[in-house]
């Protein structure tokens, strides 16, 4: 005999509990925080982070010259509904990028869900309890215990593991050794011999800063890579009429942008308009691409005139946009001075007192800095189990893919920010998380509406979404050129799976309205035997309440009424049959 339904006896929008549990509270944990409980009802939301604050990687990376976002402008790496008028430069500083997304969770009351100091150490998901259960750690006492929820939302990012290089005795130094992901500043580096690894934007960005300290560096650099070169502040005419690399704003912009929130907003407009059009840069062959990589090239060639032994060793054979650009201000110039030694042959080991290139000259240091970046391999920095106890490792062996860069197979109720491919290729990146945030949001309120147990990607979707990632990387081939990029892993072939097939102003398109058929569903008991169960007992809670129930009158929405119109009865009815005789 077939198991009868209950009428839930309840409005159809007094919807059941739901927990969410959020990795990371960096600016993905952040944006959780405070578009979750927005969107959703009745919702239980803790966002547990391994460090001591919120920042992400604006609170790990205080290295010298790290503290600065050089590539994409203040007004753009902020949230849209949340303006500062105040950035005090052009690229702002690391502590003033940190400070404020302390002051967005502050406003927006973030930090009660906030767990710091406690680290998920595994995700498990159990089918029968429609639950992922998390293992954590306090990261200070060492403690460990459990927790469970729905929803699992990953907001790691993929820039949080640091890489030692793997060079031979590197650790039998016995100078002071550091990685610029775990900067130490009690170290002095003032007339020191310094070796600096690494020429990725790490590497960059310190050069400039510890060359007039140090008595001398070596900075070891085997592969290539073009120095970009920007003009910051070309959208307003006359901001920037020195050309600098970087600029303080002015009293007089920061008085008219506090006083006029209008007036910021069409500078901040401006400034992302500029972002937005930089599409054809990464398209090989393009008049753009063909001018910047002049541009590039001429900037460098002049600006290592004095060392033009370096510039050959510089160049890339590849265009601009292969790898990701550095703009490195005063890079090149501290190159070029005389306390700085350039090396661009690999280096074989690390001895107790320096390095021993494969020139086989030993070069005495007192202290190593490893600007080698971080762990691109997009391997789950969590032990992750999903249906059938499948590892999220094992899913990602061949290719890490996820459904839209959100959703990997096998792995119900589970959504990653800046997932494989969830990066735009040109845009701005916070708008691209706003985005996810919405996407989560929506696919959350319908598995606690709709009395679903859990939602999953279908595989077929996940695969050709990854073919079309393939096919549209083809169309930006020099992405697809020999050049070591973390874009691929950290290696100088295969795919693509840093960046999204597109900027985020399509991604805007693409994720505003979910699609979904693309995922399996469970259903709770009693929507397993009507789907419609949900619906409740016919009314809302509005009607319980005794509160209005006329708010659509209030709301409405009024189509626009064309400017060429009939004005009377007759002519409209003319039009009628005139359009049916046409």
């Amino acid at each position: 005999m077939a198991t009868k339904f209950q009428i839930l006896d309840r409005p159809i929008d007094d919807v059941p509990s739901i927990k969410a549990i959020c990795v990371g509270a960096g600016v993905s944990g952040i944006l959780t925080g405070i578009r979750l409980p927005q969107r959703v009802q009745n919702l239980e939301l803790v966002i547990y982070e391994k460090s001591p604050e919120l920042g992400g990687t604006w609170l790990e990376n205080t290295y010298p010259g790290g503290m600065h976002c050089r590539y994409i402008p203040a007004a753009a790496y902020q949230l849209s509904f949340e303006n500062n008028t105040q950035w005090s430069s052009y690229y702002a500083s690391g502590p003033e990028i940190l400070e404020y997304w302390k002051r967005v969770a502050h406003k927006y009351d973030v930090f009660k869900y906030m767990k710091f100091n406690t680290e998920v150490t595994e995700a498990r998901w159990n089918a029968d309890d429609g639950l992922w259960a998390v293992k954590l750690k306090d990261t200070n006492s060492g403690k460990e215990w459990s927790d469970s929820g729905n929803f699992l939302i990953i907001g790691t990012g993929i820039l949080n593991k640091f890489d030692w290089p793997n060079i031979p005795g590197l650790h039998d130094f016995k100078g002071h050794l550091v990685h610029t992901a775990r900067w130490d500043h009690s170290y002095d580096f003032t007339d020191k011999k310094v070796a600096l690894i690494g020429g990725g934007s790490s590497g960059i960005q310190i050069l400039p800063k510890i060359q007039p300290l140090v008595k001398h560096c070596d900075h070891y650099m085997k592969g290539r890579t073009w120095i970009a070169y920007r003009i910051p502040g070309k959208e307003i005419s006359g901001m920037n009429p020195d050309n600098l690399e970087n600029f303080q704003h002015t009293e007089e912009d920061l008085a008219k942008w506090r006083n006029d929130p209008a007036a910021y907003l069409d500078f901040r407009c401006a400034v992302e308009d500029n972002l937005n059009s930089a599409f054809d840069f990464i398209r090989n062959g393009t008049e753009v691409q063909t001018k910047a990589r002049k541009l590039f090239e001429d900037t460098m060639k002049e600006r290592l005139s004095k060392k033009p032994e370096v510039f050959e060793a510089l160049r890339p054979e590849y265009p601009p946009g292969c790898r990701r650009l550095t703009p490195g201000p005063g890079y090149l110039k501290a190159i070029c001075e005389d306390n700085v030694n350039f090396i661009s042959i690999p280096i074989e080991r690390v001895v107790e007192t320096g390095i021993i290139a494969s020139d086989e000259i030993q070069r005495d240091v007192d202290a190593i800095i490893c600007a080698t970046g971080f762990d691109y391999s997009y391997k789950p920095r969590i032990p992750t189990y999903g249906l059938g106890g499948k590892i999220l490792s094992e899913v990602w062996e061949s290719i890490p893919e996820a459904y839209l860069s959100m959703c990997p197979s096998q792995m119900p109720n589970y959504f990653l920010y800046l997932g494989p491919n969830g990066g735009p290729g040109n845009g701005s990146t916070i708008i691209f998380l706003e985005l996810v945030a919405e996407y989560i949001c929506k696919a959350v309120h319908k598995v606690q509406r709709e009395g679903l147990k859990s939602m999953v990607p279908k595989d077929e979707p996940i695969k050709q979404f990854g073919q079309y990632v393939d096919k549209y990387m083809e169309l930006l081939t020099e992405l697809c050129m020999q050049c070591r990029s973390w874009f691929k892993r950290g290696q100088e072939e295969g795919r693509v799976v840093a960046l999204w097939p597109g900027g985020s102003m399509a991604a805007i398109k693409a994720l505003q309205h979910p699609r979904w058929e693309d995922f399996n569903y469970t259903l709770k008991e009693n929507t397993a035997v009507n789907m419609w169960s949900w619906f409740g007992n016919g009314t809302t809670k509005a009607q319980q309440e005794r509160r209005s129930t006329s708010d659509y009158l209030r709301h409405a929405d009024v189509p626009p009424v064309p400017t060429k119109r009939p004005s009377t009865v007759a002519e409209i009815a003319l039009g009628a049959v005139t359009d049916s005789v046409a």
